[in-house]
């Protein structure tokens, strides 16, 4: 299970009511403590 956090400033991806959406992953480089940390795209609609 994958819980997306985007940092910093932007556009919303998640709504309170939204159903799932998907995501692509980009890209998944290993650490060095081993930790798989995910890169993920969406498509973002914009009002």
């Amino acid at each position: 299970m994958i819980y997306p956090l985007v940092l910093g400033s932007g556009h919303r991806l998640f709504g309170p009511d939204d159903h799932a959406h998907g995501l692509q992953l980009v890209s998944a480089t290993p650490t060095v403590a081993g930790v798989l940390p995910p890169r993920t795209s969406a498509e973002v609609k914009t009002s």
